[in-house]
């Protein structure tokens, strides 16, 4: 594996490794131990305890304003094609009022279920998304991630989430 040098990481808990402490609004989310994590002990089992319905969790990151962010997280399902993820970026001010999209691209993001691999079989996928540049009154970004609903059983696992300022 390369080795790359990284930032310190800004969110509170990526790896899962205290559970869903740091995540909040967790609706529908439970955890998934080894093997089925990506590394560590854990991850984020987004429909857990069921897939059928939809599954959300976010978490308000401080950031410097009129910077530049990089988002990397691992996804992946217990089986094939779990079910779509969307993940948004959104700047907020002081007050916690949404200053509109931290996304370069279309917002939010859509991971197409066809798209995502079984864990078991060592197929998580690297998602990196880069933001745009922070408004001067931003103070927070707030990452939101959500799951639809999915077949019974095959939940999508999110993992080592990292948000790291660039440059």
């Amino acid at each position: 594996m390369p080795f790359y040098l990284t930032r310190p990481n800004l969110v509170l808990n990526g790896g899962f490794e205290e559970g869903l402490a740091g995540w909040t609004n967790v609706s529908n989310v439970g955890l998934e131990g080894r093997p089925n994590s990506h590394e560590g002990l854990a991850a984020a089992a987004m429909g857990k305890p069921n897939n059928t319905l939809t599954a959300l969790m976010q978490q308000d990151v401080p950031i410097c304003p009129r910077r530049f962010y990089r988002l990397i997280l691992y996804v992946a399902g217990l089986l094939v094609a779990p079910a779509d993820l969307t993940i948004d970026l959104r700047w907020l001010d002081t007050t916690g009022t949404d200053l509109g999209t931290a996304l370069e691209g279309p917002s939010p993001v859509l991971v197409p279920a066809v798209t995502i691999g079984a864990a078991a079989t060592g197929a998580y996928r690297a998602i990196v998304i880069y933001t745009a540049q922070a408004p001067s009154t931003a103070v927070a970004a707030r990452i939101i991630l959500s799951k639809a609903p999915g077949a019974e059983g095959n939940l999508v696992l999110v993992d080592d989430v990292l948000l790291e300022q660039q440059g």
